[in-house]
């Protein structure tokens, strides 16, 4: 026999008349008739080995105890189930069903999964109205020659669960016969052995003989503990080439062509049905967490007991990372610097933005501010994209306004209207937010929706055909065109362009600027003092190159218009305030620095000079000439060093106090103690303060010219805004929603 054996495998190993020559193996001359009858008769007696083993003598034993539940064994690293078990369990889990041969005995439907997985498909069972009995081996396999198995676990379905319908059909699971995996403990396969010649097969931890140790005799035995039925041998995994390879074999229209390849595909096949399980426990551990009023798992070792269950800890939140990093969803067109946006379930905004990405800066929010921040954001975001949709293709999009509709009133009942003052602060926050507190306006002491909310504004819905008066005409072109256009307006109303402009003075003010009309409320807004200057220096340059050529090419009408807008723009220019209503400090930054240089010229009694750099935000100042004043009248002298007049006027430019120390003493490695001179800041504070108080007296001594010109710079700066009026026209707007 041994002889044959050694033979068979010398062919088998030959790789290269199976794979690359497809030359026929030549047949080892025939044993002499004795070691083939007792192969024959080994062949003949596998089969009854194998069908009598322990374990399936157990299995038998355990099934008729409990015939109405599924049965798992614990062999090894997983759960498997056998027969009838198998097939409605792979049913109900959707794992992969295999088959063992047994030779002549038949085969046994087998299905199994890692038992690390078992807190997930056990509550699948169950809610499918399964009784599970879980039998875990009680002794140590290498200690006793026969495995003794147990449940340990009985899972019975909640009674209170009312019954599911039927699950929904689902595919004929594929059928993979193979040997069931091989016991490479008790009864090693000699095609395992000759596989390992090639090197494929790695043992892992492989057991060593451990020298006996002297142990102290207890009078009383010690009490059975469970122990976890392993493998004395474990083989490195498959790489993703030979996983593919192998793992393409099968019974039907692809078998092995010897045993070596047989016990590949079933290497191959189970470390496939592993990768497969893991993926489905870590995707369903995701999907499905089991409740209090979920089923109920009892522990019992024999009868059952119910006992209530005990909810595990809540796993502690890991830590988010709040570091910047790159954005990981496509830039849209309402993305700018600042904008608010989610990533990755974290809110923060957003910052270099630019076509194809941009950073994204986590913001640190409590779980409430996060929600409302995550509302608002899908909130904006989808008026964005519904005004920008029906903007581009004048179609309506009734689904997306659904949807704004339904965040908007979410919001508003869980956290207040958008505009009010809880809401304003973080709303501005967002670089979109004035367009998202332009989604409600006030009318009767009371916020409402804005007209988006309920049709289209960037696009007439029903168009107009016809008018009664140039009101009407006015309202439907600023609808559908969103500006002033005489020429639709006078195809609506039977009237003269002239007349119907005429009819419309006061409502309507011709701009030179864009060479067209606009609507009273939005040209008589804004900066008015530099539009009133514009349009008065279009007039004068327009007469200028019309006076010898009058009538030349028409400009007449337009420049009289233009006279009647700037007259209306004088008129609306805010009051101007006097210099005695003004109250100046020393270091603003819109008074020129020349005003400063000749004040602390004056004051110091020398050509002073002061410079201001915008990008820096900060002021220099030098003197070519310093004197008495600068060096003791306003110095003081710190410990460490001398603060000259120079140096207390930059102070009082930016507003600040020198930090002047000094010293009282040595530590003890000889390094001085520094502390805070207070009576040095006190006497520079003293200084800084006459510098600054000084100013105000200095300009009230000038002339009236001087105070004038002051006062117009003032006013030509920050006294020259009029706030934009929202009336029906200007609602109608596309950009007014």
């Amino acid at each position: 026999m041994r002889k044959a054996l050694d033979e068979s495998l010398k062919l088998r190993l030959n790789l290269d008349f199976y794979n690359n020559r497809n030359i026929t193996p030549p047949t080892p001359e025939p044993p002499s008739p004795e070691p083939v009858k007792r192969s024959t008769e080994n062949k003949v007696e596998k089969p009854k080995r194998i069908a009598d083993t322990p374990l399936m003598q157990q299995y038998k034993d355990m099934k008729k105890k409990h015939p109405d539940a599924i049965l798992m064994f614990r062999v090894g690293d997983f759960y498997e189930m056998m027969g009838e078990d198998a097939v409605k369990a792979s049913e109900i889990l959707e794992i992969t069903l295999t088959r063992r041969r047994n030779g002549k005995a038949g085969s046994i439907e087998l299905a199994g999964f890692p038992h690390h997985a078992l807190d997930t498909y056990l509550p699948k069972l169950v809610r499918a109205g399964q009784r599970v009995a879980i039998c875990e081996q009680l002794e140590d396999p290498k200690q006793k020659q026969k495995e003794e198995y147990k449940p340990t676990e009985i899972i019975t379905p909640p009674p209170t669960v009312e019954p599911k319908p039927a699950p929904a059909p689902v595919e004929p699971v594929k059928e993979i016969e193979t040997d069931g995996g091989p016991d490479y403990n008790d009864n090693p396969d000699p095609r395992l052995f000759a596989y390992n010649l090639f090197g494929e097969l790695e043992p892992i931890g492989k057991p060593q003989r451990q020298p006996k140790q002297p142990t102290q005799q207890e009078d009383k035995p010690k009490p059975t503990v469970t122990v976890t039925d392993t493998q004395a041998k474990k083989f490195r995994p498959l790489s993703e080439k030979e996983l593919e390879f192998y793992g393409s074999l099968n019974w039907d229209d692809n078998p092995p062509i010897n045993g070596f390849y047989e016990t590949m595909m079933s290497i191959a096949h189970r470390q496939l049905a592993e990768m497969e399980a893991e993926r489905e426990a870590l995707e369903a551990a995701k999907k499905e967490t089991i409740t209090e009023d979920g089923a109920i798992i009892e522990v019992s070792k024999g009868d059952f007991v119910p006992k209530p269950r005990v909810a595990p800890e809540a796993p502690k939140p890991a830590e988010r990372d709040m570091s910047p990093r790159p954005f990981s969803e496509d830039i849209q067109f309402f993305h700018h610097n600042g904008s608010m946006v989610v990533d990755k379930g974290q809110v923060g905004f957003l910052s270099e933005v630019r076509k194809n990405g941009a950073t994204f800066s986590p913001l640190s929010l409590k779980p409430e501010q996060e929600k409302r921040a995550m509302l608002y954001i899908t909130l904006s975001e989808t008026y964005q994209q519904l005004y920008h949709f029906e903007a581009e293709t004048h179609e309506e999009d009734a689904d997306m306004r659904e949807h704004l509709n339904q965040y908007y009133d979410e919001f508003v009942d869980r956290y207040g209207n958008l505009n009010e003052k809880q809401n304003v602060k973080f709303i501005l926050m967002d670089a979109n937010g004035r367009d998202s507190l332009a989604l409600e306006r006030g009318e009767n002491g009371r916020f409402v929706k804005a007209d988006i909310f309920d049709h289209p504004v960037s696009f007439a819905v029903d168009e107009v055909t016809s008018v009664d008066t140039p009101m009407e005409a006015l309202t439907a072109s600023l609808n559908k065109f969103g500006e002033v256009n005489l020429e639709y307006m006078g195809s609506l109303v039977d009237m003269e362009q002239d007349a119907m402009i005429d009819s419309l003075a006061g409502h309507i003010y011709y701009n030179p600027l864009v060479s067209n009309f606009e609507i009273a409320d939005r040209f008589i807004a804004g900066n008015v003092v530099q539009k009133a200057e514009e349009v008065k220096a279009w007039v004068n340059r327009e007469e200028e190159r019309i006076k010898d050529f009058p009538g030349f090419d028409g400009v007449e009408p337009f420049i009289d218009l233009s006279k009647d807008s700037l007259k209306a723009l004088e008129e609306a220019i805010p009051r101007k305030i006097t210099f005695d209503e003004l109250d100046f400090n020393f270091g603003e930054r819109w008074i020129p620095t020349g005003i400063y240089s000749a004040y602390m010229s004056h004051l110091y009694g020398t050509d002073v000079k002061i410079a201001y750099s915008s990008s820096m935000d900060e002021y220099s100042c030098d003197a070519h000439h310093k004197n008495m004043k600068i060096w003791e009248e306003y110095c003081v002298r710190g410990y460490y060093r001398v603060y000259d007049g120079m140096s207390l006027l930059k102070h009082a430019l930016h507003n600040t106090v020198p930090d002047i120390k000094k010293s009282i003493g040595k530590d003890e490695n000889g390094n001085e103690i520094k502390v805070p001179d207070s009576e040095a800041i006190q006497l520079a504070n003293t200084k800084i303060d006459e510098i600054r108080n000084g100013f105000s007296e200095w300009l009230e001594a000038q002339s009236p010219e001087f105070k004038d010109r002051l006062v117009d710079l003032y006013n030509s700066k920050f006294n020259c805004y009029v706030r934009l009026i929202i009336t029906a026209h200007t609602r109608s707007s596309p950009t007014s929603t």
